[in-house]
């Protein structure tokens, strides 16, 4: 795997002078299999964000796509997230941890733990998703974990998703688990 630094993605944009808008509490984990779900999200005022324990700041570009996540505040472990696009369509996200837990400080490095994948079919539609948990000693103590997710369409749109987890400790499965059906409840 490449050694990503930060520091690339914080010179990809003048991030000043792009679209913000403030959210509680935004995390991509929440709308990676769809990024319209952002669009059902509750925006809150600026001025809001200084009251509260974490919030979110999204960064748009001209043509309204998400670029990056900060995730900042007083609890929690704090976190930039950043958007790679290609033509249109999202290809690879990543996530840096910036080095506290809960207002103290771990590490002074900032160090890259998620990296998402996207790969589309010809009609621009999510078909296959990689999600990957790099190991983790100072934040949570985890190993590698992987999360494979495939798409699947009908004439009427997205129609299931299976997913397979791989990692240390965790479910290991060949075969997907349905962990969305349209029309159906998945317990």
């Amino acid at each position: 795997m490449k050694n990503y630094k930060i520091e690339k993605f914080r010179s990809l944009y003048n991030w000043k002078n792009l679209d913000k808008k403030y959210f509680t509490d935004l995390d991509f984990m929440d709308i990676e299999h769809n990024i319209k779900l952002l669009n059902r999200k509750k925006e809150i005022p600026e001025k809001v964000t200084m009251k509260e324990e974490i919030y979110s700041i999204a960064y748009f570009d001209k043509n309204g796509n998400l670029l990056r996540i900060d995730k900042v505040g007083n609890s929690g472990v704090p976190t930039e997230t950043y958007l790679i696009w290609e033509k249109g369509l999202l290809k690879q996200v990543f996530t840096f941890r910036l080095g506290y837990r809960f207002r103290k400080k771990l590490t002074n490095k900032k160090e890259l733990y998620y990296i998402w994948e996207y790969q589309h079919d010809e009609m621009r539609r999510i078909t296959k998703m990689i999600a990957i948990s790099l190991p983790d000693s100072i934040y949570y103590d985890h190993g590698r974990t992987e999360r494979h997710c495939r798409f699947e369409y009908d004439k009427k749109g997205l129609f299931r998703i299976y997913q397979t987890v791989i990692g240390i400790d965790i479910l290991k499965t060949n075969k997907g688990v349905l962990i969305y059906e349209r029309g159906k409840k998945i317990e």
